[in-house]
């Protein structure tokens, strides 16, 4: 992994703002920083003013494993496609959405009264509708309370995949699509010739992983194990990367 800001890296970035570029963010951990409680997330000010003035020249995407309901309130106007639950909301699917609801119903009955014989109040489930979330970010023995969410989720059916996130696990429909399908579709869509993404945890893997030439991937975060080619050292650093973006196209106009 190289360091976008490093050595001739910005020129290399610079160089998306000559074709069509569709560019996509994961939300919690990208363009807004992770806390204990995920409804008080929140964009700062300022990356929420360059999203949006970005959002007026080139098509954006926000990619984000929340639920649409949850996402939309978050996000500023302008970004053109709003993708939840990691790609099963926002795109068209060929699988009914009540099916996946219903689903999701099912495995929360079967988890809820297991989570409670935990007895540990700092995990809890987050329904998004059409997907899970057990987040352990509040426990204080966060290894135990991961082995033992890992344990309770032997429960479900063979429909369901288990997605790894920063402190939390997330529980997906596994015919259902993700991050990285949801990209694909987005820039087909969009008609760009070219891609750009950036995330932060295991779910942005599916995009990363894309073996694409005319896609630009960027990890917040430097992990040796993770696919991105880029890397950015923290999440207040988007700042400076949307002004980047924000200057490179201004420039053009």
């Amino acid at each position: 992994m190289d360091y976008l800001f490093g050595g001739n890296n910005i020129r290399v970035l610079e160089s998306l703002s000559f074709t069509e570029t569709l560019y996509a963010f994961d939300f919690d951990g990208t363009l807004a920083p992770i806390v204990a409680d995920p409804d008080k997330a929140r964009m700062s000010k300022e990356t929420e003013r360059l999203l949006e003035k970005l959002s007026s020249i080139v098509p954006i995407a926000i990619i984000s494993g929340r639920g649409l309901k949850d996402l939309a309130p978050k996000i500023p106007p302008g970004p053109k496609y709003l993708i939840g639950n990691h790609g099963l909301e926002g795109l068209p699917s060929a699988t009914a959405i009540h099916e996946l609801e219903d689903m999701c119903g099912r495995w929360k009955a079967i988890l809820n009264p297991l989570l409670k014989k935990l007895r540990d109040p700092g995990v809890f489930l987050e329904d998004k509708g059409y997907s899970l979330a057990i987040h352990y970010r509040n426990s204080r023995l966060k290894k135990r309370a991961r082995e033992s969410i890992l344990a309770v989720l032997q429960s479900i059916d063979n429909d369901a995949k288990v997605i790894p996130g920063k402190l939390v696990l997330n529980l997906v429909p596994a015919r259902g699509p993700h991050k990285g399908l949801a990209l694909s579709r987005v820039i087909l869509h969009s008609r760009a010739k070219f891609g750009f993404y950036i995330g932060d945890d295991y779910t942005d893997e599916d995009v990363f992983s894309i073996n694409e030439r005319r896609l630009m991937t960027v990890r917040v975060g430097r992990n040796q194990k993770s696919q991105a080619r880029y890397y950015l050292r923290r999440q207040s650093e988007i700042t400076l990367l949307l002004q980047h973006l924000l200057r490179f196209h201004e420039s053009k106009e």
